[in-house]
């Protein structure tokens, strides 16, 4: 009997520090009768592109250079016979699987073809899905995105979010509401061991804490300073063009790689931290109202437990200070208040909790030091 523990993610939930543990641990973990995949640490490029129906027009493939019919046969055969020799290699007692775009990158019918294909081994399922708050993933992603090329004023318009209706709904209908178990991710809790030992918790395999050595951090974050001279780079010098012909690379552009470190080396203040101004972080907020709503009406036992600090948090910031009749996150009485706050239909959340929102707030508000950095950041780059 062997089960399937499916870790979609959320993004910013720490999944690189969890995959990165994961795969430096497959030795100690099959000792214990677990498989985690050789596929690389975060299995979703391979397992999105082996199952989508268009796996050409996949932007991780096209990003990696697999961008002609050929080289995406090769790439998903090849990863294909090797997951196919690993899960027939000896009777597995779990099968760990993770990867945040198994949420985001498949639609139902091809997440319908990669249960079929699980089917084959598995005996039982538990999907482990991490959700944070919008705020606290706005800004970590916008910082991520920024790295990638994007540019503060696109992303304070619209700042990103994750569509969880979207995702959990397919899920539920694919494997069952009863699989999905869902945490909530607290940064604070983010570094080793506890986001290892809550990670166990979630799999319901305590031993998964034993068998992973501490990692060192990944993706770490950079300052605002530093944000604010690649936001001003990426308008100097765009990662691509988009036209009536479609995405083109930018030649000009360096690898992400080298525009970081070489960032890294011209040296900055890191004394702050970088975080979005107030008018975001409630765009933020009302961009994910609709998926708190329906999380808190549709799957009755998001209402207790880990939601709980969740909901607290989210509606602490939500609210104007004045307006909050919350104490502590521990006391069980705000927490029924915020219970009853939060239960509302997804098409009319109360009109008190609409947010008024400036949009001339959102246009960052960039220093001499980013302005000066950027420039020496475009000088070294192109001397290069």
């Amino acid at each position: 009997m062997t089960r399937f523990v499916i870790h979609i993610g959320m993004h910013k939930t720490g999944t690189t520090s969890i995959q990165a543990g994961l795969h430096g641990a497959r030795d100690a973990l099959a000792e214990r009768g677990v498989l985690y995949p050789d596929l690389g640490p975060n299995h979703s490029h391979p397992l999105v592109s082996m199952f989508c129906d268009a796996p050409l027009d996949y932007y991780v493939n096209f990003y990696s250079g697999i961008d002609t019919p050929g080289k995406v046969a090769a790439f998903n055969h090849r990863h294909r016979e090797s997951l196919d020799a690993q899960l027939a290699a000896r009777k597995w007692q779990t099968v760990l699987l993770s990867g945040e775009e198994l949420g985001t990158g498949l639609n139902e019918s091809e997440l319908r073809a990669f249960k079929r294909y699980c089917d084959r081994y598995a005996s039982s399922y538990r999907i482990v899905c991490y959700l944070r708050d919008p705020v606290g993933f706005a800004t970590s992603a916008t910082q991520q995105q920024v790295q990638a090329g994007l540019t503060l004023e696109e992303l304070y318009r619209t700042p990103p979010r994750v569509r969880y209706r979207q995702i959990l709904e397919k899920y539920i209908r694919v494997f069952g509401r009863a699989r999905i178990h869902l945490r909530t991710y607290q940064s604070n809790r983010r570094r080793e061991p506890d986001l290892f030992k809550d990670f166990a918790e979630a799999c319901e395999a305590s031993y998964l804490a034993e068998c992973v050595e501490p990692t060192p951090r990944q993706n770490k974050a950079l300052p605002a300073t530093a944000i604010h001279a690649l936001s001003l780079y990426n308008h100097r010098v765009p990662p691509h063009f988009i036209d009536h012909a479609g995405t083109t690379i930018n030649p000009a552009r360096p690898p992400i790689d080298k525009v970081i470190r070489t960032l890294r080396g011209l040296g900055f203040d890191n004394s702050t931290p970088f975080s979005l101004p107030p008018a975001v972080r409630r765009l933020a907020i009302l961009g994910q109202l609709e998926d708190i709503g329906w999380l808190t009406t549709q799957i009755p036992y998001a209402r207790h437990g880990p939601l709980d600090r969740f909901r607290y948090h989210l509606w602490r910031w939500f609210l104007p200070a004045e307006e909050q009749p919350f104490g502590q996150a521990t006391d069980r009485d705000d927490l029924k208040k915020i219970s009853q706050l939060v239960r509302f239909t997804t098409d009319a959340p109360p009109a008190r909790c609409r947010p008024s929102i400036s949009a001339v707030a959102t246009t960052p508000a960039y220093t001499p030091a980013a302005a000066a950095l950027a420039n020496a950041l475009h000088d070294r780059l192109s001397a290069a």
